[in-house]
């Protein structure tokens, strides 16, 4: 699932449906991860474990649920952010921690480990793909 850091914490532009909504795909993620990490049958055939024994059948599997967390990437949504008088360019890039903006590999890279068996004791899990942009102390200014 494709989450957004907005969903993790509060933005400064009045995007609360997109926040909402965020936040809620996230619990979603935790709910159906705890849901699926049950046994489930690979196929028409049932779990039950003794029967699976006896009659050679019954294959289960284990299914991992996680979000992916975007920060600023640039994207129709960034470019909308320029309404509120925020520009996604080098400023921007700055004040991310690690200094650039996002892209599109950065997603996929943390999608394929996620996917991969690397990532298969892993469920349930919201990881920030954001440069370090949850790690920014909030500003009291």
């Amino acid at each position: 699932m494709i989450g957004s850091v907005a969903g993790l914490q509060a933005q400064d532009f009045p995007t609360h449906a997109y926040d909402a909504s965020k936040a809620a795909l996230h619990a979603l993620t935790r709910k159906l991860a705890h849901d699926l990490a049950k046994p489930q049958p690979a196929h028409e055939a049932s779990c039950d474990q003794s029967e699976a024994a006896d009659q050679g059948a019954g294959v289960c599997v284990r299914i991992t649920v996680n979000a992916l967390a975007p920060g600023y990437v640039p994207s129709q949504m960034t470019q909308g952010l320029a309404s509120w008088g925020v520009e996604c360019d080098e400023r921007t890039a700055r004040s991310i921690p690690l200094g650039r903006m996002g892209q599109a590999s950065d997603l996929a890279g943390a999608a394929l480990f996620l996917a991969s068996p690397a990532g298969s004791w892993i469920t349930g899990a919201v990881l920030p793909v954001d440069g370090g942009v949850l790690t920014t102390p909030i500003s009291l200014e």
